[in-house]
């Protein structure tokens, strides 16, 4: 009976500890991610009532070539957001790939360098508008209108339509 090990209870065992401090964070972290997305869905909201206003005013849109836009985000991303971003811009060049990501129908435009990694990517909504990207070819050259929304790894143009 020497030899036997008294048992104890759940409670005084580091590991059961371990696991309710683990869960503990897990929900905190949680709760405080959706408040997190509560916020940011308001300031979507906000933003694109603010985004929607002045395009009723149809302000004339900045006509500029892929390559230029490209080469401007390229160089320095700061100047390039001051200049396009959230503006309405009239982009021409030529296509050098068309598909589909996560559902949303895409068009890009190439920098016209070789090696670049930037180019201009344009994404369709309107399904007329995605019915006249399935008539492009790659090679053909286009103008595109639509906002431009900044850099990832290309520069993105949103809710775009084909002139």
């Amino acid at each position: 009976m020497a030899n036997e090990k008294v048992k104890k209870s759940i409670f005084k065992r580091w590991w059961f500890w371990a696991i309710i401090v683990i869960i503990f964070v897990v929900v905190a972290v949680n709760q405080q991610g959706d408040s997190d997305k509560t916020v940011s869905t308001n300031t979507d909201a906000n933003s694109s009532v603010s985004k929607s206003t002045p395009t009723q005013v149809k302000e004339k849109p900045i006509v500029v070539k892929a390559e230029d836009l490209a080469a401007t985000f390229d160089e320095n991303e700061i100047k390039g957001n001051k200049l396009y971003k959230d503006k309405i811009a009239e982009i021409t060049g030529t296509v050098s790939d068309i598909g589909e990501s996560l559902g949303q129908t895409y068009v890009v435009l190439s920098s016209g360098k070789d090696f670049s990694i930037t180019n201009v990517q344009c994404f369709f909504k309107d399904d007329n508008e995605i019915s006249k990207v399935a008539e492009i070819k790659k090679g053909t050259k286009v103008t595109i209108v639509g906002q431009i929304d900044g850099k990832s790894i290309n520069v993105a143009v949103n809710d775009c339509k084909i002139k």
